[in-house]
């Protein structure tokens, strides 16, 4: 959001109020200890809040500020936040009857302009002066000591906007200046801001467990399901989501994707309807931010990508509490139908450890139209059903009992992998088809699935699909595209399910590639041994097939079917033909066998009634080798 907030001013005159008829600072509006009202976001400096107050004393007692660097780079430097309510008496504010006040430490020079602008945050997504409904302005009158700030009226920039619907704060140091002093400030005072009757329970996105409408995509730091650390009120839940946040990381990010359609957000941006989520952190004022964003788009860095941000703020220290967002901004003007991932923020901007633990996720209601497939086809459970064919590793692979037989994993053996210390350690499989298209995979319609056993949480396993020789040349060449997850258990079954992070080389295309590389701690320099099971990915044709020489024009429709498949081709010699249906397990569901059926058009109806809805192979053989399509069975 680009806020050109002082580039035109729209003077208003209004009536003179007497000093001694002014209310100064009625309402605190936060002091980054107990009273909290307000979801900072958008910065274009660097905002700490609340911090150590390090210039506790004469003026300001109070143990947290907040703190901020100004950015030498921008002339119209601002401070974004958004009020956990709107503004119920901003007439007296335009009148001076009131006034807004904050303290403030700086070493910047005496005169230093500071300002406030109160304003809507969905129309101030717009440019300058969208939404910014009234200006208040003062200046500072110290250096390095603590003085309160009393803020007058100045000006109207949108007069458009309604007096009953200002639910943003923007702060303004030294604005039309390219100055990068550090301003410490407290105790935000002033308008009434009236709770808004709000629905903070609309659709349960996650609780981690039984419910899960989110598909974990990647992360900068840990996620990891633990016990709950305290079961009381209204967190009782068994497990719940801990999450390690990475110091390397400024920005660290959790990831999301939706598993349905995202509908409009225009009650969450007014703020009538309000995502929320329970939190347990160490201490009061964590930050956590909601970002809606296009998981492709935002790999152009910020602000691309992002669509919306909402954020909220903890005030328990150890204690699970219920943490609500607020609309901040729309960085990125994203199609709605675009925005297919959650990106969740703790402590943006704070490159310092962090752990906390989270439950019930929850947000607008999700529709069930565009659901990610993540269990396509069999791919192989490394016992009946194999469609991989091993072609190496680093390390050492073995088929061995299940070391635990519960839940989702019930299979007697499993296949395991020692990965060596290698720091790239790769296991390699090949397949005996063509790889089918996989643009579902690519948009993140579709995912890659693997049930795994690690030693660990956060273990990282990659799929690389490549093109065996062409890999052979050093990385990036013969990698088409990487899928990547990561666990969230230790020594238990889980499903992992990988999303697409990358395509190294462009230059291979999906007829190329016939291999799939399988990276476990990827770029780690460690050995693990890991257990798998059930690798699910795109529908494979059978392996080994011999394409037919004398088949032509092979057609099955309708495709989808509901009760009969109708199958047509040309054969070109006298040969038996028989029709095989394979579901995406690599079960042979229905076969089919036509003796002598001699040359020409061939018109083949096949019964799908009572067959399940799904998708399946169609294979077609004679004597000379078979043909395969893929077909779909809807009822």
């Amino acid at each position: 959001m680009k806020l050109l907030y002082f580039n035109a001013i729209l003077l208003a005159a209004f009536a003179f109020t007497p000093l001694s008829a002014q209310v100064v600072g009625e309402h605190i509006i936060d002091d980054f200890d107990a009273n909290r009202h307000i979801s900072w976001g958008q910065t274009a400096g660097t905002l700490t809040a609340p911090t150590d107050n390090v210039n506790r004393g004469l003026g300001n007692t109070s143990a947290n500020v907040a703190s901020y660097a100004r950015n030498s780079a921008i002339q119209y430097d601002y401070v974004v936040g958004a009020f956990d309510g709107n503004v119920t008496d901003i007439a007296d504010y335009l009148s001076n009857s009131k006034k807004f006040s904050m303290k403030l430490y700086t070493s910047a020079p005496v005169g230093t302009p500071v300002q406030i602008i109160i304003g809507n945050a969905a129309a101030a997504s717009a440019p300058y002066p969208a939404g910014r409904h009234s200006l208040y302005t003062t200046r500072t009158t110290v250096t390095n000591a603590w003085e309160t700030l009393v803020f007058s009226f100045d000006s109207r920039p949108d007069g458009a906007i309604a007096g009953t619907a200002l639910n943003q704060i923007v702060l303004a140091f030294n604005n039309g200046n390219t100055t990068g002093e550090t301003y410490i400030f407290d105790d935000i005072k002033g308008a009434n801001i009236a709770t808004v009757s709000a629905s903070t329970r609309d659709y349960l996105w996650s609780n981690f467990r039984n419910v899960n409408r989110l598909t974990y995509n990647a992360s900068d730091g840990i996620p990891t399901k633990i016990a709950n650390p305290t079961r009381v009120g209204n967190a009782l839940s068994d497990s719940v989501l801990q999450y390690e946040r990475s110091t390397a990381a400024q920005y660290d990010v959790l990831r999301y994707a939706f598993n349905s359609a995202l509908p409009a957000l225009t009650e969450y941006q007014a703020g009538t309807k309000k995502f929320s989520l329970k939190v347990y952190s160490p201490a009061p004022g964590v930050t956590v931010q909601f970002t809606l964003q296009d998981s492709v788009g935002a790999r152009g860095g910020y602000p691309a990508g992002r669509a919306f941000e909402f954020r909220g703020t903890t005030t328990a220290t150890n204690a699970w509490e219920t943490v609500v967002l607020n609309y901040l901004s729309a960085p990125s003007p994203v199609p709605l139908a675009r925005i297919n991932e959650l990106a969740i923020l703790f402590n943006s901007g704070i490159q310092t450890p962090l752990t906390v633990s989270i439950d019930s996720i929850w947000g607008p209601t999700l529709s069930t139209s565009t659901t990610v497939i993540n269990r396509e086809y069999l791919w192989t459970n490394f016992r009946n059903n194999n469609h991989l064919t091993y072609n190496h590793g680093d390390g050492v692979t073995s088929q061995v009992p299940n070391p635990t037989r519960v839940g989702n994993a019930l299979s007697d053996s499993v296949r395991q992998y020692v990965r060596s210390a290698v720091q790239y350690d790769v296991l390699a499989y090949s397949w005996g088809s063509v790889l089918p298209n996989i643009d579902g995979y690519v948009s993140g319609d579709k995912n890659f699935s693997i049930k795994v056993f690690s030693p660990a949480a956060g273990t990282t396993i990659q799929f690389t699909l490549q093109d065996s020789i062409g890999a052979r040349g050093g990385y990036p060449a013969g990698r088409a595209h990487e899928f990547v997850g990561r666990t969230i258990t230790q020594n238990q079954w889980e499903w992992v399910d990988l999303a697409r992070t990358g395509s190294p080389d462009a230059a291979t295309t999906t007829p190329m590639i016939n291999q799939v590389a399988i990276l476990f701690n990827s770029n780690v320099s460690a050995a693990a041994t890991i257990l798998m099971d059930s690798i699910f990915g795109p529908i494979l044709g059978p392996t080994s097939v011999k394409p037919a020489q004398n088949i032509a024009n092979l057609v099955c429709y309708p495709n989808p079917t509901t009760d009969a498949l109708n199958i047509s081709l040309d054969q070109t010699s006298d040969s038996n033909i028989e029709i095989t249906l394979v579901d995406i397990n690599g079960k042979q569901v229905s076969t089919t066998s036509i003796a002598h059926s001699g040359t020409g058009t061939k018109n083949i109806t096949i019964p799908t009634s009572q067959l399940a809805s799904g998708l399946y192979i169609c294979k077609v053989s004679n004597a000379t080798g078979s043909l395969v399509r893929k077909i779909s069975i809807k009822h």
